[in-house]
């Protein structure tokens, strides 16, 4: 199958009106929610209130009370960041609904004890017209909680686990069958790429219960260059290269490193900052400290990402695997030229000398020869920045939002 990327407005593909396994949840006098009768009641799932995932769901739930929809928000606080309970109190005052239950991130026994959490909820505070769990562990629990309950369960996998190039064969196999045997639970699984949605459709999930949302961000009030730079003390006469991302094998952070290192001592005038933390951070300093290139690079510790793209030149990203990465979407709402590996988005945001450039996985010598590309010609800096702008105004939040409550009204009928 091949599924191509489309303009926001459109109506989401793949799907239909008639072929949802699901019945409409049911009103208290019986007969099924209409939004004419009530507001839509939607309860989101999520484990990893961090990073990605937790701002996906922030957007959502933020756009989704917005269009008066009755948001429950089951959430763990286990992996919970700051910004994340931050902003669902605000939610709570603006109406939504709050529900703390532990879950793990891993595979554990107290899993069933988490999915038994949610499904008391769930019939305690329901009938709901929509559940969606969102990653995997999120995505998990929301199935299994709301099994038998007939209402439509969505699942927002941003990126799904067997696209894991990192993983063993055995190790795909068993979660591809996970997979397959939760999809007989499962309505409409949202994809945020078109290769996303492809590999889905390949695990055996049909193609249409398969929906493409690309992922979409709010616009931040962005600080100046001089604001960033003076806060992280970065040189303001000197080209600096951004990195954002945990310090762990999924984001490559040592392909950023070993390819700055075949270019540093060229272009001294050249800083490489990274912003990020991980059980990396040890080895990626020794790596820095082996190629002699200290003098070049800022380690500058966990710091928001988007808040910080400004004090950037260049953005450079060396992930293995992501769903559709909001890090990328904040540096183009920057104005930043984007190096990037190529995965399951890359041609979502970036095209070819248009944007930047896109590498294949692993290749640090690809990586820094894009980048000299760009450090020979200056003037492409700021024409890829004001080209990845332009790209970013078409994947908004208001876009994500509308295109899901789409999806959610033809899973109801």
């Amino acid at each position: 199958m091949s599924t191509s990327p489309h303009v926001p407005s459109q109506v989401p593909p793949g799907v239909t009106e008639s072929d949802d396994k699901s019945q409409p949840s049911q009103s208290n006098s019986g007969q099924p929610n209409s939004d004419k009768m009530r507001r839509l009641k939607v309860a989101h799932i999520v484990e990893a209130t961090n990073a990605g995932v937790g701002q996906h769901v922030l957007d959502m739930v933020g756009g989704l009370l917005d269009r008066d929809v009755d948001v429950h928000l089951i959430y763990s606080p286990l992996r919970m960041s700051g910004s994340f309970e931050s902003k669902m109190r605000e939610f709570e005052e603006s109406g939504a609904t709050l529900f703390s239950c532990p879950i793990s991130a891993k595979i554990r026994p107290s899993d069933s004890t988490a999915a038994l959490c949610v499904r008391r909820y769930l019939k305690k505070q329901g009938p709901f017209d929509i559940v969606h769990g969102h990653s995997s562990k999120g995505g998990a629990i929301a199935r299994l909680a709301a099994f038998g309950l007939k209402t439509p369960v969505f699942f927002t996998p941003n990126a799904i686990s067997t696209i894991n190039p990192m993983i063993s064969k055995r190790g795909k196999k068993f979660y591809g069958t996970i997979e397959r045997i939760l999809w007989s639970m499962t309505s409409r699984l949202v994809a945020c790429s078109p290769e996303e949605a492809e590999h889905c459709i390949e695990l055996g999930i049909p193609e249409s219960g398969v929906v493409m949302i690309p992922n979409g961000i709010n616009g931040i009030d962005l600080p100046s260059r001089e604001e960033v730079r003076t806060k992280y003390d970065l040189p303001m006469d000197k080209i600096v290269l951004g990195f954002v991302g945990r310090f762990s094998p999924q984001k490559g952070p040592e392909i950023i490193l070993k390819a700055f290192a075949l270019i540093a001592k060229k272009y001294p005038d050249v800083i490489l900052a990274m912003i990020g933390g991980g059980d990396q951070e040890a080895e990626l300093k020794q790596l820095v400290a082996d190629s002699k290139i200290g003098d070049q690079v800022r380690f500058l510790g966990m710091q928001p990402g988007a808040w910080s793209m400004p004090g950037f030149d260049v953005f450079c990203m060396t992930s293995r695997y992501e769903g559709y990465p909001y890090v990328v979407m904040e540096a183009a709402h920057a104005s930043l030229p984007i190096v990037m590996t190529r995965f399951q988005c890359d041609t979502l945001m970036v095209e070819q000398g248009v944007q930047g450039y896109v590498v294949e996985t692993d290749d640090f010598q690809a990586m820094a020869d894009s980048i000299e590309k760009l450090l020979q010609k200056p003037e492409n800096i700021k024409k890829f920045g004001e080209a990845a702008h332009e790209k970013y105004k078409i994947y908004s939040a208001e876009a994500m939002v509308d295109q899901c409550l789409t999806a959610y009204h033809d899973a109801l009928k």
